[in-house]
């Protein structure tokens, strides 16, 4: 199953956001879902993305080529639409 998720992606946040963030994008992995996200590498974005990735999740980024010139490009993606 492929799960979307939007939430989150300034880097000041409280840090038990990220927390949460990170064990949803493991909890994703380990069921064996896939992970459909915005494509940010920052904020709760990031933390979800790379606990997926962690986990050996297929980890799909969707950025438009704006905010890819805008921020940081993911690491934690399998694969990244533009």
């Amino acid at each position: 199953m492929r799960i979307a998720v939007f939430c989150s992606s300034v880097e000041t946040i409280d840090p038990r956001f990220l927390v949460a963030a990170r064990v949803l994008g493991t909890l994703i992995a380990q069921r064996k879902h896939s992970l459909v996200y915005e494509g940010g590498a920052t904020g709760m974005m990031g933390a979800l993305a790379e606990g997926a990735f962690l986990g050996k999740a297929e980890v799909i980024g969707v950025l438009t080529q704006a905010e890819l010139r805008k921020q940081k490009p993911p690491t934690s993606v399998t694969r990244l639409e533009v």
